[in-house]
């Protein structure tokens, strides 16, 4: 069997549900994106791109009509593949312009890990996964940008970990978004930084305390860990005042 098809990883594809249409779709927008060319919008510290339906589908004819493209697209954001904003008006012009950006969720897809290797599987001795499922229906929750507290998460992380990693940044929003639309919450970002802090703190795997790793793909095993916390290593309180939740 092939793995990869357009640059994607199948099997993702079809755990994700998506057809070769979608691959070539994804393909294409993954490529605008990344072109100097397009015209881009900041939203909240994230780069959109305006999709422009009529360029697209004549980009890409093969996949029909431009009824079904706008569709499928619309299909990506309520998926997490993509986040979507929807402007009333563009450089004085009203009406419906679309706004979009690719997620860590459509990064994963991708034929290549994003991680070093030696990230995967890390500290087996200090932890064993657990059978918990997390309830991932997101239908019970409000996943809009403005109620996502990145400001907190990052802080919270640096805390931990003495670092300076930067709320804004577009990758680490990126990351938080995806978990955040996952239906995880607060607690569960810092459950995972605790857990991570306790695990690997003073060993070789103490550079992987950052946002690319702990909020990425492995997010749920990291959250559902037991982790062994070695007595030097025990978790301060925060204290935080006027929180500010974006």
């Amino acid at each position: 069997m092939k793995h990869t098809a357009l640059g994607f990883q199948q099997k993702k594809l079809i755990e994700n549900g998506l057809s070769m249409d979608d691959a070539f779709i994804l393909r294409t927008i993954k490529d605008m994106y990344s072109s100097a060319s397009m015209e881009f919008k900041d939203f909240d510290g994230i780069k959109y791109m305006w999709m422009n339906y009529t360029y697209l589908i004549n980009q890409i004819p093969i996949v029909g009509k431009k009824r079904y493209l706008m569709s499928r697209i619309e299909a990506y954001g309520k998926e997490h593949l993509l986040l979507r904003i929807l402007e009333k008006s563009r450089k004085g012009q009203k009406g419906n312009f679309s706004y979009i950006s690719p997620t860590a969720k459509l990064d994963a897809l991708d034929d290549y890990e994003p991680y070093a290797p030696s990230a995967q599987g890390l500290c087996i001795e200090r932890t064993s996964l657990t059978h918990e499922t997390h309830n991932k229906d997101t239908s019970i929750r409000d996943t809009s940008i403005k109620d996502i507290p990145y400001v907190e998460i990052v802080d919270y992380l640096n805390l931990r970990t003495k670092s300076s990693y930067r709320s804004s940044g577009k990758s680490t929003r990126n990351l938080i978004h995806a978990r955040w639309a996952d239906n995880y919450d607060l607690d569960d970002f810092k459950r995972v930084i605790d857990n991570k802090v306790a695990g690997w703190t003073g060993t070789e795997h103490e550079k992987y305390l950052r946002p690319e790793t702990l909020f990425g793909p492995k997010f749920d095993s990291y959250l559902n860990e037991k982790v062994v916390s070695r007595p030097d290593n025990k978790p301060p309180v925060p204290k935080r005042e006027g929180t500010i939740l974006w």
